[in-house]
């Protein structure tokens, strides 16, 4: 995969899927919250895995599960690294139910059987897909005003004390009644 078809993934799903449009955000706050709290447990751990390590983790998770929905696995072996596989790690175990047993067992309740090909895996993935792209966007942002560790600085201030110093990722995931 070169540089570009990596930094696409983000148009390409905001085409497939839509945004969140601005000012709605709060709509998203349990997949915010879930996938934030993540990440900022890894980088609490792993204080050198910066802002920049988080946004290719985010592009590594979109195109994991964009492999997950067209049946065909990326090769991210150019872009990966410790820390941003770490962090793609970190989304994926909140949204990911072919990752993450604990959400594939509660997925299976209503998703019986994922690996059919006819499962809706976008109706899956669409929620959480919209709050990855967004959040590229807001660690681009942050990132920008606040240095290489930016983003993390801003999850600490806004949601810091209600996020445990422990290593177990959350999960988040909204499935039809």
């Amino acid at each position: 995969m070169n540089h570009y078809q990596f930094e696409t993934i983000t148009r390409e799903f905001s085409k497939r899927f839509g945004k969140i449009p601005r000012g709605q955000e709060r709509h998203w706050n349990v997949f915010f919250f879930t996938f934030d709290s993540n990440v900022l447990k890894v980088h609490r751990r792993f204080p050198n895995a910066n802002d920049y390590r988080l946004r290719e983790g985010l592009l590594m998770a979109l195109h994991t599960i964009k492999g997950r929905l067209d049946g065909v696995e990326p090769d991210l072996a150019s872009v990966e690294n410790n820390e941003n596989r770490l962090f793609c790690n970190a989304i994926l175990s909140g949204c990911d139910p072919f990752f993450s047993e604990e959400l594939r067992q509660r997925v299976a309740k209503q998703v019986p059987d994922l690996s059919r090909e006819d499962a809706d895996r976008e109706g899956i993935y669409e929620e959480s897909v919209k709050c990855l792209v967004r959040m590229v966007e807001s660690v681009d942002f942050w990132t920008k005003r606040g240095g290489a560790n930016g983003y993390f600085d801003m999850l600490e201030m806004e949601i810091g004390k209600n996020v445990p110093y422990d290593d177990k990722m959350n999960f988040t995931m909204a499935l039809s009644e």
